[in-house]
């Protein structure tokens, strides 16, 4: 019957007419307006502006293949809708409405293929029209139910608005929800992730847009003033800032409307039974997923945009530091850069994280407490004041002592990681010196000073907690304030005034514990600047061509560049009165004018003892030292493009191709005549992949020799017409190069060389020589330089030398057949079982790496944390249940007052002792014990560990790694065990609230544990992927990732709120108004609980990768110490007598260093060692000194078995000067004692006279002054590592010496067997013996003289 009276009044003449309005038994548009203004309006409006968005989109590229399978079966019921439409129109304007449809819907189809596959971001308009439509479409539909006019049609509209929302989901709604992360959580949760699976950064978040913002913002706002720099990232980034005020001001108003959502609550329930709505009970349910779902999205929307700045953030601070780092002197500490782009950075990141939510948590404490003090008047003062006294004490504090603790703390970390990183790269020189143990005790040193200064700094959060925390157990005191002036106040009030206080409290609390982490941002935000305002490197160069261009007054002023009777005009580079001081401080000084020109295709030599600022002068010539003493000194140059090769080579972590050909591209004939050139043909033939062969960090699997004909071939493969050569090479390159017919003079290249050796004159053009005070002796001709005599190469003699007949061996040289650049292939690998097994970890983590960590710790500690933590959790929710009782019946205020101080006293002294224990003892203690077994492992390892391991991935070891372990990884651990505590307390205070509740936990508790796995599996593995690559896109995706998580979290939260709320109001027998009010308070505090500690846990899962990668380095890395001999020689061992009985060592690759060598060196005999590179020379040393050990044979020395002996007395007694010396930067006295044998000030002294470095050590603060290894040079180094080799000596009285120098130790050691490494002619002369060596094979034994005669 009620059916006919609807169908009669609602009758279609009603719905034909335009309306609006139509009453059929309530209010109700008709259905022509509806399909007027909602459906051809709608859609008018979107076809009105596709044409704009299609011509934008014209001309683009595409960049993915899209398949619009949803559009295309949307757009296939819009057309069965339209022939309905067609069949029974009810309305004038039905048809065109369905047209109009039809016509967007295509649109639709047509624009998702064309957009999104022309970008990458989903489409903002079709997520607007669809929203617009669904919206429309959803209004339209209620008339059609309702009427029931045509059930066929009221089903396709249904269809079609649930269409529309997928396609909303997968749109810019998808991006919301993070709904794209799924695939890959999918991927990840059934195979092993790669870098390929990953996806790409967004185009705004990369690097090379985000550099040239930040670039042009530093311009802009670059000065000296404090705070330039945060000011040039607001600008910069104050669009990204600026998207997470709208989702921050929704998470305000959702938050507060819980204050009037739980009165409301309690209210219905405290009203009569008769008297209930059941409308207005589910009215409030409705509300409460309302307010608990919008929340979470708007929480999950503020974080998408805040975690975008900062990646935004990351990506332009480290892209400008690294472009100051590119264009400043290089007279900053090594690690400083890296320290301020991982330490400070990350600080800087966390803080403005800080700093964005000032606003917000101020206004949420103004709101707060304006809803406050309805309910509890004047009192609702009390928690701002306080607020307000502890953000001014802890600022003052913070200001005060903060960033001073702080910058040293830093500090300690920059010196340690670069002391880290000096002893990674002279590892080899450390164990032939048998420093092993020292460099141990130095990093361990460093590492506990590092720590006992973040324990000054970290003592300033316990300090800071206790405001915080007085603030939070203020919350029922504010209230019973109330009581005590009032009558006792309802259930309703005194709840709803406890969630105002949480609310108000939250932020005031955060606002309290941000004032470090601001503070701190800061002082990084300092250190940065200060190094962004260094002065950039200025090439104080002239380039001559230049000149021309400027009138004559203009050129003289600028310069007397070209001295027309000293220097031709035909010079390609022209020196005119040059004093040159380094850039660095205490470098190398050439003191007196210096005058000299180049011509095309000479060659102009510079020759001088240690210290006489050879190596200076070359630097001034490339511009790399600009401190010109003068007003009218100067350089000038035809052309700023130079080859350079330098006493250190610089090798690059990469194939020995890659090395050589440098950015240059890729000339196969010209690449092999280069090797040809070098002699690097036979080295790379040897090599097992060829010129692919990984050269590791510096060069750590080449020989001294090949890194330097490696870097001489990047040099002339450059084509640079101006070489500058700092090294000594082969006599045959020389020819090749430097001799009348050699390529340098064929192809009129301009030289200037700086060899050791004097032979090199009789290829030189001009001479140049400085004496001992860096003063210009003789500057001309070298045949006319008395000193020492000097033959020009004889033309004829050249034309018959083989060395000049080009003859490259080609097929087994290059590895690289095709002509394109580095086009290598490898063949695919199968894992073995064991890698499987470690690979799975990646995906479900491994308990056994918290128990290695456990055990880091000690069990004591630990169990003392978690009682405190208990106790803190159990502390900080009592209140409430005091509350509750203090409504529902007669409790006197003194027992009330006397047990909440009870209660604050306990959770107060609880929470200091937690936070102490934690960031002080247990950090303290877990860092300095893993940091321990770190340098254990890796300084204790075999050479294979370096040869195969890129020193780069083990200084991430002591790096970020052990940064970690300092504090995120216990801090992370503190944060499970404590959200856990707290979560389960949450827990039983939310079930409080309905009897029934109790039946959702195990369901609550299973959704929790299927989601944490479902994320471990694949954020484990993206941890380790950071952990390894360190790359700021990974980061960025973990974020996002974190992000997913939370909201995941935060709607299975809200979906518990929502059924408290049905339990409690639907069956009210389940609950109570007071019990009501402890589940929705509570639930505030659960929601976060639950949210922080799936995320700690999940976080410290990733997080302990650290412990786990120092964990599995330490079971797979074998130890030297496992393999001692524990024979211990007599003390008077060795006496010199060396016997080597058919010895073979092989290495992995199968390849023999050493073949069947025998020979007998006689006590106190001299025994030179010579051969190419490869021949085994460096393989012999190695083995002598234990770095490797025989295959077969035996090596004894005074009849005793040196693989019998431990190794660290081997190299002890057996005292090595390597050829890549190893100076720190630490005392002079260090460098000359580090394993602190203590000699006396005289034999020091004595030493440092006898090698010639006493008055240099003296004029830089003596003994204790500090080393700086760049004002060094490459002799000088050398030359202290000798003293420090004679000290030695002298204290350990032992006899042999294994070295590669040979002045003065022939007579320091002249009653010793020496045995020397030679790579020139020149140092075997003064030998008893040589012995050369061929292909590990011992080919020559004999006296000098018989060997140079054959």
């Amino acid at each position: 019957m009620e059916r006919g009276n609807v169908v009669r009044q609602c009758n279609i003449s009603l719905d034909q007419a335009f309306g609006p309005s139509i009453k059929c038994q309530q209010f109700d548009f008709t259905l022509t307006f509806e399909q007027s203004i909602l459906g051809i309006g709608v859609s008018f409006i979107f076809l009105l502006v596709l044409p704009l968005k299609a011509y934008r989109l014209y001309g683009s590229s595409t960049k993915i293949i899209y398949s619009p399978r949803i559009s295309i079966v949307l757009l296939g019921i819009q057309v069965t809708s339209l022939a309905l439409w067609i069949h029974e129109a009810f309305s004038s304007v039905a048809i065109a409405a369905a047209v109009m449809s039809l016509v967007s819907m295509s649109a639709v189809c047509g624009l998702t293929i064309f957009e999104h596959s022309r970008t990458i971001r989903p489409s903002t308009w079709i997520f607007l029209y669809l929203l617009a439509s669904v919206a429309a479409d959803s209004v339209q539909l209620r008339p059609l139910y309702l009427r029931r006019w045509s059930f066929s049609i009221s089903t396709l509209a249904s269809a079609l608005i649930a269409g529309k929302l997928v396609l909303l989901t997968a749109s810019v709604f998808g991006r919301s929800v993070f709904w794209w992360l799924n695939s890959l959580f999918r991927l990840g949760s059934g195979k092993i992730l790669s870098l390929d699976d990953l996806y790409p950064l967004d185009q705004d978040l990369r690097s090379k847009s985000l550099r040239s913002r930040m670039l042009q913002a530093w311009h802009k706002h670059k000065s000296t003033k404090p705070h330039a720099l945060l000011y040039t990232i607001l600008s910069c980034l104050r669009h990204e800032i600026f998207l997470t005020v709208l989702p921050r001001l929704a998470m305000i108003g959702f938050s507060y409307s819980q204050s009037f959502l739980i009165p409301a609550a309690i209210n219905y329930l405290n009203t009569p039974t008769e008297q209930r709505n059941r409308n207005h009970a589910y009215g409030l349910i409705g509300a409460a997923g309302l307010i608990y779902v919008g929340e979470t999205l708007a929480t999950a929307q503020y974080n998408l945009k805040l975690f975008r700045f900062q990646t935004a953030f990351r990506g332009s601070l480290v892209s400008l530091i690294y472009s100051k780092m590119l264009s400043t002197k290089s007279d900053y500490k090594e690690a400083q850069p890296v320290t301020l782009m991982t330490t400070d950075l990350e600080q800087t990141a966390q803080g403005l994280h800080h700093g964005l939510e000032v606003w917000p948590q101020i206004a949420e404490v103004g709101i707060g407490t304006g809803l406050l003090w309805r309910q509890l008047g004047p009192s609702a003062v009390a928690p701002v004041l306080l607020v307000a006294i502890c953000t001014f004490s802890q600022g003052w504090f913070a200001r005060k002592i903060g960033p001073k603790q702080q910058a040293a703390w830093v500090g300690a970390v920059q010196s340690r990681v670069g002391t880290a990183s000096n002893i990674l790269g002279s590892i080899k020189s450390i164990k032939l010196t048998n420093l092993t143990k020292a460099m141990g005790d130095l990093l361990q040193r460093e590492r506990k000073h590092e720590l006992n200064l973040a324990r000054k700094f970290r003592w300033i959060m316990p300090i800071y907690q206790p405001c915080s925390w007085r603030l939070s157990c203020s919350r029922p005191f504010a209230i019973e304030a109330s009581v005590k002036q009032t009558a006792p106040i309802s259930t309703a009030k005194a709840f709803s005034s406890l969630a105002i206080v949480v609310l108000l409290t939250s932020p005031a609390g955060k606002l309290l514990n941000g004032f470090p982490m601001a503070m701190a941002a800061l002082g990084c935000l300092a250190r940065i600047q200060k190094f962004l305002l260094v002065d950039d490197y200025h090439d104080s160069r002239i380039e001559m061509a230049s000149l021309r261009h400027l009138s004559d007054a203009e050129a003289m002023s600028r310069v007397s560049v070209v001295d027309e009777t000293r220097h031709p005009e035909d010079a390609i580079v022209s020196v005119s009165n040059l004093t040159v001081k380094s850039d660095l401080k205490e470098g190398a000084t050439t003191s007196s004018p210096t005058n000299f020109s180049m011509r095309r295709g000479e060659l102009t030599l510079v020759l001088g003892p240690v210290s006489a600022g050879k190596t200076t002068l070359l630097k001034a010539v490339l511009g790399e030292i600009s401190s010109y003493s003068g007003g009218e000194s100067c350089i000038g140059m035809k052309s700023p493009l130079m080859g350079f090769c330098s006493q250190t080579p610089w090798i690059q972590n990469t194939t020995i191709q890659r090395t050589i050909v440098g950015p240059n591209e890729y000339d196969r004939e010209w690449y092999l005549k280069v090797l040809w050139l070098c002699e690097l043909e036979e080295d790379i033939a040897n090599m097992p992949d060829g010129d692919e062969t990984k050269t590791c960090s510096r060069g750590f699997t080449l020989s001294g020799g090949q890194r330097h004909r490696i870097a001489l071939a990047r040099a002339i493969y450059s084509r640079c017409p101006i070489l500058v050569l700092d090294p000594d090479t082969r006599n045959s390159i020389a020819i090749k190069l430097f001799s009348t017919r050699g390529y340098i003079r064929r192809h009129k290249f301009t030289v200037l060389l700086a060899p050791h050796e004097e032979s090199y004159a009789k290829y030189a053009d001009t001479l140049l020589v400085l004496n001992q005070d860096g003063q210009p002796e003789y500057v001309g001709q070298p045949q006319k330089y008395s000193k020492f005599a000097i033959f020009k190469v004889n033309d004829n003699a050249e034309s018959n030398d083989s060395h000049l007949k080009y003859s490259p061996i080609s097929e087994a040289t290059s590895t690289s057949r095709d002509t394109e650049f580095s086009k290598v292939k490898t063949k695919e690998r199968v894992p073995k079982p064991e890698e499987l097994k470690k690979d799975s970890k990646r995906q479900t983590g491994d308990i056994t790496t918290w128990l290695y960590y456990a055990k880091a710790v000690g069990a004591a500690p630990l169990l003392i944390l978690a009682a405190l933590m208990i106790v803190t959790s159990l502390g900080s929710n009592m209140p409430k249940l005091l509350l509750k009782w203090s409504t529902e019946q007669d409790f006197p205020a003194a027992k009330f007052v006397g047990l909440f101080l009870l209660i604050t006293l306990v959770t107060w002294s609880g929470q200091n002792a937690m936070i102490a224990q934690m960031l002080i003892f247990v950090a303290t203690k877990s860092a300095m014990s893993l940091h321990n077994i770190l340098v254990k492992t890796v300084l204790n390892a075999p050479l294979s560990l370096f040869e195969t391991t890129d020193a780069g991935v083990l200084l991430n070891r002591f790096s970020q790694d052990m940064s970690m372990v300092d504090l995120a990884v216990p801090v992370s651990i503190f944060a499970v065990i404590l959200s856990f505590s707290s979560a389960v307390t949450q827990a039983a205070f939310v079930c409080i609230g309905s009897s029934y509740m109790a039946i959702t936990v195990p369901l609550a508790i299973g959704i929790v544990y299927f989601i944490q796995k479902f994320y471990l599996r694949t954020s484990c593995q993206m941890r380790l992927l950071q952990l390894e690559a360190k790359s700021p896109l990974y980061s960025s995706l973990r974020r996002q990732w974190r992000r997913w998580l939370n909201l995941v979290l935060g709607l299975t939260t809200s979906a518990i709120d929502v059924i408290v709320m049905a339990l409690a109001l639907c069956v009210p027998s389940s609950s109570s108004a007071g019990s009501l009010g402890i589940a929705l308070t509570s639930v505030l505090g659960f929601s976060t609980a639950l949210e922080s500690f799936i995320s700690s846990y999940t976080g410290a899962e990733t997080t302990i990768g650290s412990v786990t990668r120092t964990w599995d380095l330490e079971k797979s890395t074998p130890q030297e110490d496992s393999r001692e001999g524990d024979k211990e020689p007599s003390v008077d061992w060795p006496r010199g007598d060396m016997r080597l009985n058919n010895v073979t060592v092989s290495f992995e690759n199968g390849k023999d260093g050493l073949r069947d060598a025998s020979f007998h060196v006689s006590q106190g005999e001299k025994l030179g060692i010579a051969g190419r590179t490869g021949s085994g020379k460096s393989t012999l040393l190695l083995t002598l000194l234990r770095l490797i050990e025989p295959r077969a044979g035996v090596i004894r020395i005074d009849d005793q078995d040196i693989t019998q002996l431990p190794r660290s007395t081997v190299r002890d007694r057996l005292i090595c000067i390597p050829q890549d010396p190893l100076i720190l930067s630490k005392s002079f006295l260090y460098n000359l004692d580090p394993e602190a044998r203590d000699p006396s000030t005289e034999a020091i002294t004595a030493v440092l006279k006898l090698v010639g470095l006493h008055e240099l050590i003296t004029s830089r603060g003596g003994l204790s002054g500090k080393v700086d290894p760049k004002t060094l040079s490459l002799g000088e180094q050398q030359l202290l590592v000798l003293a420090q080799s004679i000290l030695r000596k002298r204290a350990s009285g032992g006899s042999c010496i294994l070295a590669k120098m040979k002045r003065i130790v022939d007579k320091e050691f002249r009653e010793n067997t020496v045995i020397t490494v030679a790579h020139s002619v020149e140092l075997l002369r003064g030998c008893d013996t040589v012995a050369v060596l061929e292909d590990g094979k011992l080919i020559k034994f004999g006296a000098p003289g018989d060997i140079f005669d054959e």
